[in-house]
């Protein structure tokens, strides 16, 4: 199998969407709440007892205690079906075990009961990215921007509403891609009118065909192992010494996925290296408000020659904290592209899904995401 030899010296950016939400409003009026002796003379005591409830499984959920939460959460909404704060706390915790239906649902809730709650329509917006339904998302982004046209996180909400309008667009060049391969007899036919796709596209269950409208590219065999060089994080806020053991491991993994046909070697100096590892605390650096982290590979005409991968060691958004599960999807996905996957899947149990997800659990590499760096690195 080969690739076509690319542009000398091009430069590729590789960007994710990560999803965030302004649970901070809700959290804040909960923890505003009066006292329940305060409240009980004028508010029925289900209403006072389901305040508690709420706080409780806030409290529980920054604990990362999240089924206890979640039981904390559904005693509240019994006992006060009217409570948005509830059922807005509730919708964020179920998407954190992975109920992402239940989520979707129980945020409806929160906005039938408070149609003006910012908080609420943001996150909305981010359960149905993470579900994979980009019509939803792009109109409930809409919607916050029309009813917040000042709000403080304008420029994320536009910038993300930008990137999922390109990956729709790049969604439906991929769909029409795949009924050209579909509805040209021959092998010639398919690789004139879809020379990459039908060089791709296959019946193994990979993601290869997905990669073409941002290119698949890969590093020749003569730099493979790919030289590493991590620079050292200390002193940049929120780093972490567990981010760099994290990183390590999952170069590993990609490289045991692949079944070694890519293999890694770190080194002592960034001089040595062909591929170079950033920490920063400024979303700046990542060059779009609303990404996690950036991947940007340099070609020549033996393909890719070197790359960088920066890390964003703040979390974007207060919904979804920078833990270690979520710091370990973050790399496993920028190292993909480091490794040439340019595009993105629409499959979120894909590691190179197009968007980062609410769940917060330690992520592996699937079948489909081995299968893929295999096929592509095989036969180099």
């Amino acid at each position: 199998m080969t690739v076509s030899k690319n542009t000398l010296a091009r430069n590729v950016i590789c960007k994710w969407l990560p999803l965030f939400g302004a649970v901070g409003a809700i959290v804040l009026l909960s923890s505003r709440a009066c006292p329940a002796s305060d409240v009980a003379a004028s508010t029925p005591r289900s209403s006072t007892d389901s305040r508690v409830l709420v706080r409780e499984g806030i409290s529980l959920m920054h604990l990362n205690k999240n089924q206890e939460a979640v039981d904390k959460l559904q005693q509240a909404v019994s006992l006060n079906g009217d409570s948005p704060e509830a059922y807005h706390s509730l919708a964020l915790v179920l998407s954190k075990i992975g109920k992402m239906n239940d989520a979707i649902a129980a945020m409806r809730k929160a906005l039938e009961l408070r149609p003006d709650s910012d908080a609420s329509w943001l996150t909305l917006g981010g359960f149905y990215q993470s579900n994979g339904n980009i019509e939803e998302a792009l109109a409930t982004y809409k919607a916050f921007l029309e009813r917040f046209p000042d709000h403080k996180m304008k420029r994320k909400v536009e910038a993300l509403r930008d990137s999922l309008t390109a990956e729709q667009r790049e969604s439906k060049i991929r769909q029409e891609q795949d009924r050209i391969l579909q509805d040209r007899p021959s092998t010639q036919e398919r690789s004139i009118v879809a020379p990459l796709a039908a060089e791709f596209s296959s019946g193994n269950d990979d993601y290869l065909a997905q990669m073409f409208a941002k290119g698949v590219n890969r590093w020749p065999r003569e730099r493979i192992p790919i030289t590493v060089y991590i620079h050292d994080g200390a002193g940049v806020p929120g780093y972490r010494e567990a981010f760099g053991r994290i990183l390590r491991r999952s170069f590993d993994d990609w490289s045991t996925a692949s079944d070694r046909q890519v293999a890694f070697a770190f080194v002592n100096s960034p001089k040595e290296a062909r591929l170079q590892c950033f920490w920063t605390d400024r979303v700046a650096d990542t060059g779009n408000a609303a990404e996690a982290g950036d991947a940007r590979i340099s070609m020549d005409q033996d393909g890719i020659c070197k790359s960088e991968i920066w890390f964003l060691t703040q979390p974007v958004s207060k919904t979804i904290p920078l833990t270690d599960n979520y710091f370990r999807l973050v790399s496993l996905h920028e190292i993909g592209h480091g490794l040439g996957m340019s595009g993105h899947t629409t499959n979120p149990d894909d590691i190179m899904f197009y968007s980062a997800t609410f769940k917060d659990v330690w992520r592996e590499l699937s079948g489909r995401d081995s299968r893929s760096v295999k096929r592509l690195y095989k036969d180099l």
